[in-house]
């Protein structure tokens, strides 16, 4: 199954599967500190307080662990609340330390933010993607993981670790690099242009953005894309490398050579970079000075170095 364009479908289920996953983790918490507290109430003589706030944490956690409920993270955001207010009286009190108050803070921290969150779980769960969906999602992750553009840049960030809805809605919003990456580059620099029409010092986005435009024969605008991401962030390698390209291919090797040597002032280990010298150098005329970037990517890119080799000859 593919989502095609129906990208609120895409983050419906993203969502939903970033909903489960983060009860889950919050469950395993739950768990051990619904065990401390047992632990606690049980030791001699025995504490029905402990014990019981220790019963419920164990049953929220496992219930969330076995099947993802918001009412499961308010009924655990209310007893981590009171397990945080108990430990702190009981600390003040002068029947703990320091570090049972430092607990206590923690427990009502993470409680409130359970109960804060309980609209944003109940939306989320309130989807239920087919399981065709969520393999596409999965299928949809690993071909973002894998995404690259010519001469190894990534075309997008991406991360399937962190427990959070709104880390999956962050990265989903812009799919314009991933479009194009996939073929559908009309709608891809569209994607892009819109983003940047919504956040305008996305650097790279931008970057992005110039790429295909270089690829679509494009250089002048690109050159304009890169250096307002440049004005952003002067130190971006990427925006500096693309942007040694874009000059190559107007046919100015000698500013693209001081834009590629600039990039490697920065990171001497950018192999796009190390390449980029080279072809300037090549442009120019100069094949000895690009010959000598062979063992310098031979060391950090050889499959760079390999096409260098083949330009040279």
């Amino acid at each position: 199954m593919r989502f095609g364009n129906d990208w609120n479908r895409l983050q419906q289920v993203a969502d939903y599967r970033m909903a489960r996953k983060t009860l889950r983790t919050g469950a395993i918490g739950s768990i051990i500190m619904g065990a401390i507290a047992l632990g606690i109430g049980v030791m001699p003589p025995l504490t029905w307080m402990p014990v019981a706030i220790g019963l419920t944490l164990l049953g929220t956690g496992l219930w969330n662990m076995l099947r993802p409920s918001p009412a499961g993270i308010v009924i655990d955001g209310l007893t981590l609340i009171l397990v945080g207010a108990t430990n702190i009286l009981g600390s003040l009190g002068g029947g703990g330390t320091t570090l049972w108050v430092k607990l206590g803070i923690f427990q009502l921290y993470w409680g409130g933010v359970g109960i804060m969150r309980f609209k944003e779980f109940r939306n989320a769960l309130g989807f239920h993607p087919q399981d065709t969906e969520l393999k596409a999602l999965d299928d949809l992750i690993q071909t973002v993981e894998k995404a690259k553009v010519k001469e190894a840049q990534d075309t997008i960030e991406f991360t399937t670790t962190g427990f959070h809805a709104k880390v999956w809605r962050g990265r989903l919003d812009d799919q314009g690099a991933l479009l194009i990456q996939m073929g559908q580059r009309a709608e891809g620099v569209a994607k892009l242009r819109y983003r940047l029409g919504q956040e305008p010092r996305d650097v790279n986005a931008r970057v992005n953005l110039a790429i295909a435009l270089i690829e679509d024969g494009r250089p002048g605008e690109a050159i304009a894309e890169l250096e307002h991401a440049l004005r952003v962030k002067p130190d971006s390698v990427p925006a500096l490398t693309s942007l040694g390209r874009a000059l190559l291919a107007e046919g100015r090797a000698q500013p693209a050579q001081a834009v590629f040597e600039r990039a490697l002032r920065i990171d001497a280990t950018d192999p796009v970079a190390h390449l980029g010298l080279a072809r300037a150098h090549l442009a120019r005329g100069d094949r000895a000075a690009a010959r000598e970037q062979i063992p310098v990517l031979d060391r950090l890119d050889p499959r760079l170095a390999r096409i260098l080799e083949q330009e040279i000859r």
